[in-house]
């Protein structure tokens, strides 16, 4: 049976799903989303939700979680190195911190620049799926959550193995490896990749090493889990920050504890405690030949626990609380030692008013050692107006901390404000999904969102340092549209657009990253079934943001032959061979083809 590339949330109908690894799932349950505290079914959801299947994902060219949010129309997914190692990503019009990266429900943001929000230490291999849910979630989630989430959700073990080999143009190559075991109620796995490249151009080569670890316990009433994630990153960063043959590496370590209860210590409902810490490394050379003349040192480090549980649940009705506590710490040459501490509390009511008809309604409150309190409260209807369709409807508020950086950076080229205040927003939204019939899924939304106080680098004159600064009032606007079939048996189809535009406020000065947002966004897939055990799939994307000389049109491709659980694969990126540029003066690759080989043992 041919999956389709990309499967939308947006589907009214339930069909079984694996457990899911969050509070209150059953395995009867199907499709979960983001936009509530505990899993809540899509006929409920009053938000935008789009799912990636990693099993889709994994049939199209793509390698790593970051390139499998390039296929969603709605995230602008703005690159600089292949295979999106290192990027940033915009959600409506947002800045590239306003939006929240999870894993596992649980934030994994950088607090010192939102540049490293995109280093995500989870292989695609451990991916179940990737929940990106568009709009504000500050009520759920906190500071950030302006645009919209990303919430990576990783799968249980279930004993398969996994090995990939690929290498291609330019000298790049890549490895990787997977064991997991599973014996009785224990689980465990490891994971490891390299990937390199000598670069398509000067001064652009890179060098990757991932692993990750993981033992869980399954118990009569829930489930324990220790995961740690190791992320080193090493590349050519040519014109990254300005007109410098620059060099950085980063590292990053991840652990993540986690217990959930399916008769938790309130009233016997559902409960959920994660503990994360992470530390984050950097090292930034100006000149990469002359280190002594210019370099940056950061480490960073965020320690955090959240505790969620169902207080109440009957007649229609769900009431769910979470309290959260985090301290996040930097040490840096640039920016000099700091360290912030946060709590918050969330409720959250979900009603079924009458048949058919849901009600959501939450309200976070959030505390900071720096930038004191902050209330933001949402709301949303969800109305399944015929078996087959669904109309819904969503209002919040929302806010953004400002970054270490954007506090307390100081270089020649850049300077940091101690006085900004953070981003304040409102935004409303709707939309309706359509589930006609068969595996056609269709959803449209419509949004406006209305900014003060955005953080932004500015500038007056061109010779001038950038400043952080809180910008005007600022009002973003648009759409969003997408669908996924299969026409046949053999063939699977998907089609997105995402259409925004931002009102900036009148100004004299240069504003650096408010104003590059991207206007037009259209992505489709296609996947073909062949015969000979044969599997082609073809992907095509589009961003009109009117860069000089950037023609972004992409279309990739990939051909897979199945030798029992051996599969052998060619694939090719950029087939056109245009010149593209994600951020002005930032070139990628032209045409590129690898091919290699991989093994996957079935579950155990």
């Amino acid at each position: 049976m041919i999956l389709t590339a990309l499967a939308l949330s947006t589907a009214l109908s339930e069909a079984p799903r694996p457990p899911d690894s969050r509070p209150g799932s059953t395995p009867s349950r199907t499709v979960v989303v983001t936009g509530t505290l505990v899993p809540g079914t899509l006929a409920q959801s009053t938000r935008e939700v789009l799912v990636l299947e990693a099993e889709q994902l994994q049939a199209l060219p793509i390698t790593t979680v970051g390139e499998a949010l390039s296929m969603a129309a709605s995230l602008d997914l703005q690159t600089r190195v292949p295979g999106a190692l290192f990027g940033d990503v915009r959600m409506r019009g947002t800045h590239f911190g306003g939006v929240l990266v999870c894993i596992d429900g649980v934030r994994w943001n950088d607090p010192q620049t939102g540049h490293f929000n995109l280093e995500i230490p989870i292989p695609l291999e451990m991916v179940e799926r990737i929940e990106v849910l568009t709009g504000s979630q500050c009520a759920f989630y906190g500071s950030e959550a302006v645009g919209g989430v990303i919430n990576v959700i990783t799968r249980r073990a279930d004993g398969r193995r996994e090995a990939r080999l690929e290498g291609g143009s330019y000298g790049s190559g890549s490895a990787a490896a997977l064991v997991e075991g599973v014996q009785g109620a224990w689980q465990g796995r490891v994971f490891g990749g390299y990937a390199r490249s000598d670069g398509f151009a000067q001064n652009r080569d890179f060098a990757t090493i991932q692993a990750a670890a993981e033992g869980s316990r399954t118990l009569e009433t829930g489930h324990l889990r220790a995961m740690y994630t190791f992320l080193d990153q090493r590349f050519g960063a040519e014109n990254f920050y300005g007109a410098f043959p620059s060099w950085e590496a980063t590292t990053g370590h991840g652990l993540l504890l986690s217990a959930e209860l399916d008769r938790g210590p309130i009233a016997g409902h559902a409960a959920r405690v994660d503990a994360t810490w992470r530390r984050h490394d950097d090292h930034f050379v100006l000149y990469r030949d002359r280190p002594a003349l210019y370099e940056n040192r950061h480490s960073n480090t965020t320690a955090q626990v959240k505790a969620v549980s169902v207080l109440f649940k009957g007649r229609g009705a769900t009431l769910t609380g979470a309290l959260e506590g985090g301290r996040d710490e930097l040490a840096s040459e640039r920016l000099g030692d700091h360290h912030v501490s946060r709590i918050a509390g969330t409720v959250e009511w979900l009603q079924e008013l009458v048949p058919g008809l849901s009600f959501q309604a939450s309200l976070r409150g959030d505390h900071s050692s720096t930038w004191g309190r902050q209330w933001t409260p949402g709301a949303g209807l969800a109305w399944r107006a015929t078996p087959t369709l669904k109309i819904r409807a969503a209002w919040g508020k929302a806010f953004r901390a400002p970054s270490f950086t954007e506090l307390y950076y100081s270089s020649p080229a850049q300077m940091g404000n101690p006085n900004l205040s953070p981003e304040r927003s409102r935004s409303l939204e709707a939309g309706a999904d359509w589930l006609p019939g068969g595996s056609l899924n269709v959803s449209l939304t419509l949004f406006r969102r209305w900014d003060r106080d955005q953080i932004d680098w500015v500038r007056r004159n061109a010779g001038d340092p950038w400043t952080a600064a809180n910008l005007g009032a600022l009002r973003a606007q648009g759409a969003s549209f997408q669908a996924s079939g299969r026409p046949t048996r053999r063939l699977g189809a998907s089609f997105g657009w995402s259409w925004t535009r931002l009102d900036l406020p009148a100004a004299a000065y240069a504003s650096r990253y408010a104003p590059d947002c991207v206007r037009h966004h259209v992505t489709a897939t296609l996947t073909a079934e062949l015969p000979k055990a044969m599997r082609l799939s073809t992907t095509c994307t589009y961003k009109d943001r009117a860069l000089p000389g950037s023609d972004p049109l992409l279309l990739s491709f990939r051909l897979g032959r199945a030798f029992g659980a051996l599969e052998t694969f060619l694939q090719g990126e950029n087939l056109l061979d245009r010149r593209w540029e994600e951020l002005q003066g930032i070139p990628l690759p032209g045409r590129t083809f690898s091919a290699g080989l991989r093994w996957r043992s079935p579950a155990r």
